[in-house]
């Protein structure tokens, strides 16, 4: 072979090799502006759900909601039923997989009235970044959160005064209540707003 066609030989392979790196640069740049495009929708629907969440954290801070039942059927699940100040009701669980029977969480996977349980009945830290991501992004809690969520349950849930049956000299029985003092602590057991505010009781 000639010096000549060597050269031609060297030169189109050169080109081919430069064509095929420009390709594999082709294909990382794509690579890399779809995976940033991908951070940055991300990124905006986290922002539109801490907006959602911050949202219905607002207005469960200004509503008045009750607990008029619940119960544990397990030790890793809550069932709730809420009175709301305009007259519904609304069943919340709180589980591995959370849930309130309104429109707004089965759109959103958060309300106000499911907010409610955690801040005012569990006395949960909403800030936590840790329940917000659960909430917000997981859409589920873990066994560690939960057992963060219920650990003080006991306290806030139990009743304010006990009963004690006492037979009077009639043999009847009469109903009393053993009188208990408030601390700064307790909540109402139906609103779950404290009893003491500034060092007054309600």
């Amino acid at each position: 072979m000639s010096s000549e066609a060597r050269l031609q030989n060297s030169a189109i392979h050169e080109n081919i090799d430069q064509l095929s790196s420009s390709s594999d640069d082709k294909q990382e740049a794509l690579s890399s502006c779809s995976q940033h495009q991908d951070s940055i929708k991300k990124d905006i629907l986290s922002n539109d759900r801490k907006i959602i969440f911050d949202k219905a954290l607002g207005k469960m801070l200004i509503r008045s909601f009750y607990l008029i039942q619940h119960e544990f059927p397990s030790s890793d699940r809550f069932e709730g039923l809420i009175y709301t100040y305009n007259r519904h009701r609304y069943k919340i669980i709180i589980s591995y997989e959370s849930s309130c029977s309104c429109k707004t969480f089965r759109k959103n996977n958060v309300c106000k009235h499911f907010l409610f349980v955690l801040k005012r009945i569990f006395n949960v830290d909403i800030h936590s970044l840790d329940i917000r991501l659960a909430i917000i992004e997981h859409h589920q809690f873990t066994n560690a959160d939960l057992e963060y969520i219920f650990q003080g349950q006991v306290r806030r849930l139990c009743s304010v005064a006990s009963p004690l049956l006492q037979l009077d000299t009639k043999e009847n029985l009469v109903l009393s209540f053993k009188r208990q003092s408030i601390d700064f602590e307790d909540v109402c057991p139906i609103c779950f707003e404290r009893l003491i505010i500034k060092d007054k009781k309600l």
